[in-house]
């Protein structure tokens, strides 16, 4: 299970401009390939402005407001002009807080995670699924465990998470005869801001992993730049997690 080099590809990434986003548009420049990282208008991303200037010649930053289908469509036609196209696509821009008991929350930031997690990967995937189609590429939802499993505090990013899972399933049920490869991939407790805000609630058992027990964002984007090359073309389980233990070989250095 290794990772050849992903030159002549091109991944588009939703919130790439930090934490797990960051770290694969970083692994897939490495490999190679030509990124087209999407971030909220407006925001800095430090973390791919410290990209070395020789990997960050292959790397193109787009604003995208995910919960906007006029954004978003605009944001899919910049990458089909600045790349002809794109061979996988990352829905990884995603939010938790509010974090609280649902009568504690503000009901419309509740429905701001959903527009986020769910709407804004719905939306992603329709307007960049004709550049998928036509290239028999992959698109990856990041999801987590809370797609499964209700967790206090969590009432929002529980539903945004298990809707996501269905978007993934419908999408692999519509479009999977047509080349679409599509993964719903599990990402666990892992150490960036969002898990800090987890931290600072002290609201269910993960708000109680220690920072350093936390999965270190390179491994996810180890697992996804997998994903996005040619080793992976046979692989066709949808919904996966990073942990698994298909993915043990390409994770050996953090065993």
């Amino acid at each position: 299970m290794n990772i050849t080099r992903l030159d002549g590809k091109t991944v588009a990434i939703t919130g790439a401009g930090r934490g797990i986003g960051a770290a694969v548009v970083l692994r897939l420049l490495e490999l190679e390939a030509r990124v087209i990282a999407m971030v909220q208008p407006g925001t800095r991303h430090p973390d791919l402005d410290a990209i070395p200037a020789a990997l960050a010649a292959r790397l193109s930053v787009v604003p995208i407001d995910v919960t906007s289908t006029e954004s978003v469509s605009a944001a899919a036609a910049k990458c089909r002009e600045l790349a002809k196209g794109v061979d996988v696509l990352v829905n990884n821009a995603g939010i938790i807080e509010p974090i609280g008991k649902l009568a504690d929350v503000d009901p419309d930031r509740w429905a701001q995670v959903l527009a986020v997690n769910a709407g804004g990967a719905m939306r992603c995937a329709r307007a960049f699924l004709p550049m998928l189609i036509d290239r028999q590429g992959a698109l990856i939802n990041m999801s987590s465990g809370a797609a499964y499993k209700p967790m206090e505090g969590w009432s929002a990013y529980c539903a945004s998470k298990a809707a996501l899972v269905m978007v993934s399933r419908s999408i692999d049920l519509e479009y999977r005869t047509q080349g679409v490869r599509m993964f719903s991939l599990g990402i666990p407790p892992t150490d960036t801001s969002m898990q800090a805000s987890i931290r600072h609630s002290g609201i269910n058992e993960v708000s109680l992993i220690p920072q350093g027990e936390l999965h270190p964002p390179a491994k996810t984007a180890e697992v996804v730049a997998w994903l996005c090359s040619p080793e992976a073309r046979g692989f066709d389980k949808l919904e996966i997690d990073v942990r698994d233990e298909a993915f043990a070989p390409i994770l050996k250095e953090w065993q």
